[in-house]
């Protein structure tokens, strides 16, 4: 005998394909909430990142005119002009792609002074512990050391013939103060006379001394040119 639905089998399907159908939505709207908050978060980041561009962007453009300024003021002819500025414009390039691969975060201070020493790494060693410096710290950095190793082709041991250079790099701490301090060793050159006035270059190494310029960080030694670099806790990343 055929046994057909009863009103009360038929309501209960109703039911239980209306709670599959609830169920269904339910799961599909969580489903579009995950992939709204993921889309989200991707807004969010590239809104910091695009933030961080445009800041990085801005500092380097005072950077460049800074010292495009200073470069045609300091009494050059027009070729040598163009040559340190050029080489200048283009230690802040290699700076700069440093932090864009970094995606922001900083540089360890060994990779900013082997981009910055590239053309004489044969006349050059460096050695130090892992040290990171935020990004605010970089670009300065990186032009200072470029100086350095400029003024040593120009006046120092890296146009001597057998002169080299030693970049030695390590943490200090002086009560609740932490810093780095960098040190440059020019040896094998010939006896620097120190300049009547400073220039851009030696400025900039000068701004890297202790707080309070108790000592000077630049000396004229009977081999060439030694200098300490103090880098503050403040541009300084947690290791």
């Amino acid at each position: 005998m055929t046994s057909y639905p009863t009103e009360s089998d038929r309501h209960n399907g109703a039911l239980a394909a209306r709670d599959a159908r609830i169920d269904e939505l339910e799961r599909e709207v969580g489903r579009l909430a995950e992939a709204l908050d993921v889309e989200h978060k991707a807004a969010e980041a590239l809104r910091l990142a695009l933030g961080q561009h445009i800041h990085r962007s801005k500092n380097m453009l005072a950077i460049m005119q800074s010292i495009s300024h200073r470069s045609i003021c300091e009494g050059r002819s027009a070729g040598d002009t163009r040559d340190v500025l050029t080489g200048r414009l283009r230690s802040l390039s290699r700076a700069y792609h440093l932090l864009v691969t970094a995606d922001g975060r900083g540089a360890e201070v060994g990779d900013v002074i082997e981009t910055q020493l590239v053309e004489v790494s044969d006349r050059v060693t460096a050695a130090g512990p892992p040290a990171r410096l935020a990004a605010s710290g970089v670009l300065t950095f990186a032009l200072a050391i470029h100086e350095l190793a400029s003024n040593a082709m120009k006046h120092g041991a890296l146009r001597a013939q057998g002169g080299d250079v030693a970049v030695g790099w390590t943490f200090f701490e002086l009560g609740a103060d932490r810093y780095l301090e960098v040190a440059w060793v020019e040896r094998g050159g010939a006896p620097p006379s120190a300049p009547p006035q400073y220039g851009f270059g030696l400025t900039l190494v000068s701004s890297f001394a202790e707080p309070g310029g108790a000592r000077p960080n630049v000396a004229f030694e009977s081999e060439g040119l030694n200098c300490r670099l103090r880098l503050s806790q403040d541009v300084l990343m947690a290791s």
